[in-house]
């Protein structure tokens, strides 16, 4: 009953619009406190070729400027999108953490990550790393489709796309650094360094950044699930140290892209193996891109990009003198090579008809390094290669109040053959009031570690139902409510079946769900929450089955959150922000005959909150100091499939200092 008064007194966020004052993102300045207005004017392209605006936009899409992840009282990306309805993290293999949509595992290349329109998932598994692994501070703003991406985007948008827009030359204008240290209970927290400098002249421009820290990812005492124990943040056991560089360069309509990025870990065991002494495992990613935009004619823009992605995931190449025996070390070394290709277009074919398409390529090539393996073999071995055509047409109906879009996209994989994905939306705006109805399919074919492990995989295939309701009560209160439908078949899971560890396919895995915000901006204040609960439909897979009937393992079917911002001077302000997660089912110890035991996790409410002061003595200088998860709420990260492992602490109560500098000629 608790949830449903929530749920009835506490909706959530949908975006309005006043149709004669439409901005574009560059228009707005967010160094400055968007008023709702010009946050629900603010024009996206994350669900669409076509700019439009958040109402517009035909996806239930979320939108999070500097200013809200500065409300939300975050220290890391994984805070600020746990503020998202529906969106939670879990544990997985090595200490690391996986994401969750919807009541649904996405870990494995179910949500597309992107910085500036770059993939950031790797090509083995189509995981991505996240604590610690990238900077808030050079967040310009997020753009969030919650749900299946539209017809442009590659199989790993089949839950939901993310993609982190940086700062730009032109919205830097100079330098600035950020500097964070922080204290656990009895050790380090976090240290962390960014700088991004950028400069933006007539049609050049340049940008470049550096990232780099140490962190713990965990804190306290681990109690595996056969009772033995390890301190989490002792002796770097479970570590992060990120390390990332970033370069991009425009001349005109050209930009082109560098990504170097290093992301280490520590661990204290190896799937569901203690380890003698931490394992070391390196995530490297090295990418660049280059892309031009063509304005042919007023009614013709093409847009050709090249991209190159390598990826070495997972990676650990210790190993001794007695044939990797010893349990204290264990190897990985496989890397994946990929090159895309493509050509976007967009042709305005009358005055409110639009049609945007898509041409692309990518070959993908993944391969063994044998030497890690043995200090005497050498040479590589290829585990796999395979390529991918794709292309995609829709086409757009715009009108001040509504927009229409009818949507189809094909690939053509050398494994799998053609499969074809429609996709169809609709939004209508009222006066105060907004409606969105959205159906996709989307295709997720299996990668190179999947293929290697069991070659007769098939591709799943996700559909997804949604429908949206908007109502702006008064000019600085709006809500909105929607409901959604996820079906995935083909389920491709990590299990054991007649003892064999492998890739298996499953049937169907499904959940369904109600998500509300609100969101009230005034002056001085601004409040936003949320609730989301979803409920299972289908599941074929044993493993990711919890007790209770109605969820599946490590999620909660009720989440509630809230974030805060009040400015008391025009240089101090104060944010906090909670999360309440409801009960999750969890394995947490062995009976008598080994067999792994699930038990539920009580609820759990975390609370953060920060203290901002900008600008001391008109000299670019501020600080922040933050309080996390004050009240020390034992929050754990829980696997959300049976895989030999307990539940793991978070970091619990940190106390944090943020010294910035920012000197621009703007």
């Amino acid at each position: 009953m608790k949830y449903l008064l929530l749920l009835i007194f506490f909706p959530f966020v949908s975006y309005t619009q006043t149709k004669d004052s439409l901005k574009t993102a560059e228009e707005l300045n967010f160094n400055d406190d968007l008023g709702l207005e010009e946050l629900m004017n603010v024009k996206l392209t994350v669900a669409s070729q076509k700019e439009l605006t958040i109402e517009q936009t035909p996806a239930i899409v979320s939108v999070l400027t500097k200013d809200d992840i500065e409300r939300s009282a975050s220290k890391d990306l994984t805070d600020v999108l746990r503020l998202i309805p529906g969106f939670e993290f879990t544990g997985d293999v090595n200490s690391e953490i996986g994401i969750g949509v919807r009541g649904l595992t996405a870990t494995e290349g179910k949500v597309l990550v992107m910085i500036d329109g770059l993939q950031m998932n790797e090509n083995l598994y189509g995981t991505t790393s996240w604590i610690g692994r990238f900077d808030i501070n050079q967040i310009e703003k997020i753009e969030i489709i919650r749900g299946p991406g539209y017809a442009a985007y590659n199989g790993f948008a089949s839950l939901g796309v993310i993609n982190i827009i940086t700062k730009k030359a032109k919205d830097i204008q100079g330098i600035e650094a950020h500097t964070t240290y922080s204290r656990l209970g009895n050790s380090l927290g976090r240290k962390q360094l960014s700088v991004t400098a950028g400069w933006q002249k007539n049609n050049w421009g340049i940008k470049g950044s550096l990232y780099t820290g140490e962190l713990y990812r965990s804190e306290g005492i681990f109690t595996d699930l056969d009772s033995s124990q390890v301190v989490m943040n002792k002796d770097k056991n479970n570590y992060v140290k990120p390390f990332q560089a970033y370069l991009v360069g425009n001349y005109k309509n050209l930009e082109i892209k560098y990504l170097h990025e290093n992301y280490n870990t520590t661990t204290p065991f190896h799937l569901d193996l203690p380890l003698l002494k931490p394992g070391m495992s390196s995530f490297q990613t090295r990418q660049i891109d280059a892309s031009y935009k063509w304005v042919v004619s007023s009614k013709l823009t093409l847009i050709p990009r090249v991209n190159f992605i390598y990826n070495r995931p997972y990676l650990s190449n210790q190993y001794n003198d007695s044939n990797n025996i010893d349990p204290g070390y264990f190897v990985f070394d496989h890397d994946n090579y990929r090159f895309t290709s493509g050509l976007t277009g967009q042709y305005k074919l009358r005055e409110h008809i639009q049609l945007n398409a898509g041409l692309g390529y990518f070959h993908d090539k993944a391969e063994k390094h044998l030497e890690s393996y043995s200090p005497i073999n050498s040479g590589d071995s290829i585990l796999g290669q395979y390529h991918d055509i794709n292309d995609y047409l829709e086409i757009f109906f715009q009108k001040p109040s509504y927009t229409a879009s009818l949507g189809m996209r094909h690939e053509y994989h050398s494994v799998f053959g053609n499969v074809y994905l429609p996709r169809l939306a609709f939004t209508k705006q009222f006066d105060k009031m907004n409606i969105k109805v959205a159906y996709s399919h989307a295709f997720r074919a299996p990668l190179g570690e999947n293929l290697v492990a069991n070659s007769t995989l098939k591709p799943e295939i996700t559909k997804v139902a949604e429908i949206q309701l908007g109502y702006r009560l008064t000019n600085n209160l709006n809500v909105s409510i929607n409901v959604f439908d996820n079906q995935i078949s083909n389920v491709i899971v990590y299990d054991v079946i007649n003892g064999e560890d492998n890739y298996f396919n499953f049937s169907k895995l499904g959940t369904r769900g109600v998500e509300s915000e609100l969101l009230y901006r005034f002056n001085s204040l601004t409040f936003g929450c949320n609730y989301s609960y979803y409920i299972k439909t289908s599941n074929d897979v044993i493993k990711y089955a919890g007790d209770d009937k109605n969820n599946l393992l490590g999620f909660s079917p009720h989440k509630f959150t809230g974030s805060i911002k009040h400015a008391i001077t025009n240089n101090l302000d104060i944010s906090s922000s909670f999360i309440l997660l409801g009960k999750r089912c969890a394995y947490t110890y062995e009976n008598s005959n080994d067999e792994p035991v699930q038990s539920e996790i009580k609820q759990t409410l975390i609370c953060n909150a920060t203290l901002n002061y900008k600008n001391i003595g008109n000299k670019g200088i501020s600080a922040q100091f933050g309080i996390f998860d004050i009240i020390n709420s034992g929050y754990v990260y829980v696997q959300a499939y049976n895989g030999d492992k307990a539940p793991f602490r978070a970091t619990g109560r940190e106390l944090s200092l943020k010294l910035s500098y920012v000197f621009s000629t703007k």
